[in-house]
């Protein structure tokens, strides 16, 4: 009887403990916010595609890379090669004849020796064109840069990197499906492709990206896409050779 006597009072303490517990109210900082992760930082922006100038931009981390230049000459080399027998198949050659039959292509020299290839005295930094509707900027210039660095080889092949910007999400994965093809491209996301809000379509093989003004800026930023292989825009706009802001006359 002592000892049912002294688990009943061990039982009724442990209760009498338990009800005090869940009386107490818990305490907090009056002035503590919730953190916000990048995403709702950025939401505002994807919801409206464009960037807020009001807002301080972020410092985007950029991890300093050593690189092997003796490899990137030696990948600039296999792309040369490959880009050569690209050029030489039926694919390409189809797209050729009405590509040098637009006006663009009467300024294809002096555009590539002005914008081409930042180690010669011609270059220039920045470079307005001006053109008709329908005269091949859009796809063609594009395509001339990385056709001369291609042909180039060496790092100049490994190092090109194009991102081109549309006014409209749409103008931006139709364009890029018209020059992947241009390019001899079965698919978008290799050679060529596209950044969009809530899509993205491009590996590490891609030298061709285009995108809208918004994530472009988002990119410049330090924001990174949520869906991240690796490939992420930012990541190519930081090591983008070639920036191509389309349609400016819309951003006046």
């Amino acid at each position: 009887h002592a000892a049912a006597a002294d688990g009943e009072a061990a039982d009724a303490a442990e209760e009498q403990e338990l009800e005090k517990r869940e009386k107490e109210v818990p305490t907090t900082k009056k002035d503590e916010e919730p953190q916000e992760s990048w995403e709702d930082l950025l939401e505002s922006d994807d919801d409206d595609d464009a960037w807020d100038a009001d807002k301080e931009p972020t410092s985007p981390i950029v991890e300093e890379v050593v690189e092997d230049v003796d490899e990137l000459r030696y990948q600039g080399d296999e792309l040369r090669t490959w880009w050569l027998d690209r050029k030489a198949s039926p694919e390409y050659a189809a797209m050729r004849d009405q590509r040098a039959s637009l006006p663009a292509n009467n300024a294809r020299e002096s555009f590539v020796s002005l914008a081409g290839d930042a180690t010669r005295d011609c270059h220039r930094d920045r470079v307005v064109v001006c053109g008709e509707t329908g005269s091949g900027k859009t796809t063609q210039l594009p395509h001339y840069l990385l056709d001369a660095a291609l042909c180039a080889g060496g790092e100049r092949a490994a190092r090109i990197r194009i991102v081109v910007t549309r006014p409209r999400r749409v103008a931006a994965t139709s364009v890029a499906t018209r020059v992947a093809q241009e390019c001899g491209e079965d698919e978008i996301g290799g050679l060529v492709g596209y950044h969009i809000r809530h899509e993205r379509r491009c590996s590490s093989r891609t030298k061709i990206l285009f995108c809208t003004a918004g994530v472009l800026l988002r990119c410049l930023r330090g924001a990174t896409s949520t869906h991240s292989d690796g490939d992420d825009g930012a990541d190519f706009v930081r090591k983008a050779t070639h920036i191509v802001l389309d349609e400016i006359h819309e951003r006046a």
